[in-house]
C-alpha cells in the first residue's frame, strides 16, 4: 500500500495548500509593479547628436547653488570607488564616508568639506547601495539609525537577505514566477524603490516624503538635480561579458536616455548574483539612425569590415581599441535588441574598470575639460573578504556554501591588483593629457588611496570582518564593527588625503602604519 493510499486526506491537504499557493502567487503577478523600460534618447534636429535633457555626466551635472555648499574646486579632481562585498563593503564604505564627511581640506586659505571636493564616485554590487544613497541624500546619508529613512535603518541594520529567500519560499512574493517579463531582481529591485529611494530624504528628526512619489522611485534626472558627485553603478552584461556602466556613456550605447532610469532598478542590477537574481534587461534603441551626443561613439569606425568581426582586438591589445569593439555591438545590434545586466562584481569588483573606461573614452577631452586640474586622487574603499585557511586543513575541502562564498566574493579579490595597476595608469593617462594641454604649466600630480579590510589595526576585529561572507544580511554586531573599522581606517589615511589635495605644496605619499602599543 502506497504512502497516498495510507493517508489520503494528507495528500488532499497537500494538494490545497499547492494550489492556494499557486493562486497566491498569480494573483501577485497581477499586483506586480512592471518593470521599468529603457527610453530612446529625444531625437530633434536628424544632423545633430541627441542628448538627453538632463545629461547625467560628468562635467554636466551643475552644482547646487542653494543648499550652502562650499562649492567644488575645478584645480581638484577627486574620484571615489566603492568595491563590491554585499552588506560587508556597504558598512565598511559608511564608515569610511562618515570619516571623510567630517574632514576638510584647504583650498586657497579657506576650508572646503572633503566631500564637497568629490566629483564621480563609483560602486558596485555591495557597495552601489552606499554610493546611491550617498550621491541622492549627501551628508543626510549619516542621519540617526532611529530615523525610519535613514540609510542605517532601511538598509544597513535591515536583514534583506530575508528578503531574497522569502522570493522562493513565501507565495505571496511569486509574481514574477508567474509573469515572464517580471524577474526575481525586479522584486528586488521594487523593494530597493521603496525602502531606500523612494525619494524620502532623512532632515533632522524627521523624513521628508517626496513631493511626487513614483512606483519606480528616483530616476537618474533626480541625482542631476541634486548635482555632483556624478554616480556611476557597475553591473555586467552577461550577453557580452563586459562592464556596463549606469551613467549616460552605458546609456549612449543603448541610444537610451538614462535621466528616465530608476536608480534601485540600476543598483539591483549591480547587486543581481546569479543564479538567485535574473538580470535586468535593458532595450537596446539604436536602430541605424541614433548619434549620440558622445564624440568617442561617433569616431568609432562602424564600417562592415569592423563591424561584422565577432573577435575583440587581440593585435594591438590597447584597452580603447577593446572598448571599441565591445561598442560596436551595440551600435550595430542587428537581433541582439537587449543588455542583461548582472552582477557587477564578475567583471569589476572594485568599481574602477567602469571609471577607467571613462578616462579612456574621454582622455583626449581630457586636457582641455580638466586644463585647470593640479591635484588628483582616487580614493577605493575596499571590503574586500579573504579565503578561509582552516578549508587548506580540512581533507574533505569546502561546504557548499564557503565554496559559493569563494566562488562569488573572495576568487575575484584575489586579482584586484590587477585592476588597482590598470586605475593606475589611467590617472597617469589624464596627467599626460592635461600636461599636453598646458606644457608651460607643472603637470598635475596624481595619487591613489587603498583603504582596505586588511588595515585594520585591530586584528582579532580583522580577522573576524574577513571572514564574513557576501550577503545582504550580517548581525548588528558585525555592520557596527564593520563601520567602526571603516572610520577608525579612514582617519589613519587622512593625512595622506589631504595632503594629496594640498595645493600649496606637492608632497609625498604620506605612509600609513598602525600604532605601536605604547606610543601615542
Amino acid at each position: 500500500m502506497s504512502c497516498t493510499d495510507r493517508h489520503p486526506g494528507l495528500t488532499r491537504k497537500f494538494a490545497r495548500a499547492l494550489a492556494v499557493s499557486f493562486a497566491v502567487g498569480f494573483l501577485a503577478s497581477c499586483a506586480a509593479v512592471d518593470p521599468p523600460v529603457t527610453t530612446a534618447l529625444p531625437a530633434g534636429d536628424p544632423s545633430q547628436p541627441r542628448t538627453s535633457p538632463k545629461p547625467y555626466r560628468a562635467g554636466l551635472v551643475p552644482a547646487p547653488t542653494n543648499d550652502g555648499a562650499s562649492g567644488n574646486s575645478k584645480e581638484l579632481l577627486v574620484l571615489v570607488a566603492i568595491s563590491g562585498g554585499g552588506k560587508r563593503s556597504a558598512a565598511f564604505s559608511y564608515g569610511v564616508l562618515q570619516t571623510l564627511s567630517a574632514a576638510t581640506v584647504d583650498i586657497r586659505g579657506l576650508p572646503h568639506p572633503v566631500m564637497d571636493e568629490v566629483d564621480l564616485i563609483s560602486g558596485v554590487s555591495g557597495g552601489a547601495f552606499t554610493a546611491a544613497y550617498y550621491a541622492l541624500h549627501r551628508d543626510a546619508m549619516f542621519a540617526k539609525r532611529d530615523l525610519e529613512c535613514s540609510y542605517e535603518n532601511s538598509f544597513l541594520y535591515a536583514n534583506f537577505e530575508s528578503y531574497i529567500w522569502g522570493l522562493y519560499l513565501l507565495p505571496w512574493h511569486w509574481g514574477w514566477m508567474f509573469d515572464g517579463s517580471y524577474g526575481s531582481n525586479d522584486e528586488m529591485a521594487r523593494h530597493y524603490a521603496e525602502h531606500l529611494f523612494s525619494g524620502a530624504r532623512p532632515t533632522g528628526d524627521q523624513c521628508i516624503e517626496p513631493k511626487i512619489k513614483r512606483a519606480h522611485g528616483v530616476t537618474f534626472g533626480d541625482l542631476y538635480d541634486v548635482g555632483p558627485p556624478v554616480l556611476m553603478i557597475g553591473a555586467t552584461d552577461i550577453t557580452k561579458g563586459f562592464v556596463f556602466p549606469f551613467n549616460q556613456d552605458g546609456f549612449d550605447l543603448l541610444c537610451a536616455d538614462l535621466s528616465d532610469y530608476p536608480l534601485a532598478w540600476a543598483v539591483a542590477a549591480s547587486n543581481g548574483f546569479p543564479p538567485v537574481l535574473s538580470s535586468i534587461s535593458l532595450e537596446n534603441h539604436h536602430n541605424g539612425d541614433c548619434r549620440p551626443a558622445n564624440k568617442w561613439l561617433l569616431d568609432i569606425d562602424l564600417s562592415p569590415s569592423r563591424s561584422d568581426s565577432r573577435e575583440p582586438d587581440v593585435v594591438t591589445f590597447e584597452r580603447d581599441k577593446l572598448l571599441e569593439d565591445v561598442a560596436r555591438q551595440y551600435l550595430k545590434p542587428g537581433t541582439r535588441k537587449f543588455a542583461h545586466a548582472m552582477d557587477g562584481g564578475i567583471t569589476d569588483n572594485l568599481a574602477l574598470r567602469g571609471l577607467s573606461d571613462w578616462i579612456t573614452m574621454h582622455s583626449d577631452q581630457m586636457g582641455t575639460v580638466l586644463g585647470q586640474t593640479k591635484r588628483i586622487l582616487l580614493i577605493v574603499i575596499d571590503g574586500q573578504s579573504t579565503l578561509d585557511p582552516k578549508t587548506a586543513e580540512s581533507e574533505a575541502g569546502p561546504q557548499f556554501f564557503d565554496a559559493l562564498n569563494a566562488l562569488i566574493s573572495t576568487s575575484i579579490d584575489q586579482y584586484n591588483v590587477e585592476t588597482l595597476a590598470t586605475a593606475k595608469r589611467e590617472l597617469d593617462k589624464i596627467v599626460g593629457k592635461i600636461a599636453e594641454a598646458r606644457p608651460n604649466n607643472r603637470p598635475p600630480t596624481a595619487q591613489m588611496v587603498h583603504l582596505t579590510i586588511r588595515e585594520d589595526c585591530n586584528t582579532v576585529r580583522r580577522d573576524n570582518l574577513l571572514g564574513l561572507g557576501t550577503s545582504l544580511g550580517l548581525s548588528s554586531d558585525d555592520v557596527d564593527a564593520l563601520i567602526e573599522a571603516g572610520r577608525e581606517i579612514a582617519d589613519r589615511h587622512m593625512a595622506r588625503i589631504t595632503s594629496a589635495l594640498d595645493l600649496e605644496r606637492e608632497t609625498p605619499p604620506v605612509r600609513v602604519t598602525c600604532p605601536v602599543e605604547g606610543h601615542n
